[in-house]
């Protein structure tokens, strides 16, 4: 086993996000990016984690509750 490989990534990440308002928020988050390595003989592969995109949501809403609200 010899480290004489090599590693490349490269990206773009977008958020885009509503603050609270009238007790509702949001957040959508996408990734893009690749992910390779080069072995010792000059062969590029696809590493473990090379999924070529991630997305996330969320979102929420906040009730009042109590006796002051």
């Amino acid at each position: 086993m010899a480290n004489a490989g090599r590693g490349l990534n490269y990206g773009v990440d977008i958020t885009f996000e509503r603050f609270m308002a009238r007790g509702f928020y949001y957040m959508a988050t996408a990734s893009l990016f690749n992910a390779h390595f080069r072995t010792a003989d000059g062969r590029w592969f696809d590493t473990r984690y090379n999924r070529n995109y991630v997305l996330n949501l969320l979102a929420g809403k906040e009730w009042m509750t109590g006796r002051n609200r």
